[in-house]
């Protein structure tokens, strides 16, 4: 039960951080 919930909270880590990463960017490339 413990396993599921660390994979579960990184996979949704790794989702958050992407959606971070393409704001960013698309920031950045607005910015430019």
């Amino acid at each position: 039960m413990v396993v599921v919930v660390v994979v579960v909270t990184v996979v949704v880590m790794v989702v958050v951080m992407g959606e971070v990463t393409e704001v960013v960017m698309a920031v950045v490339t607005a910015a430019v």
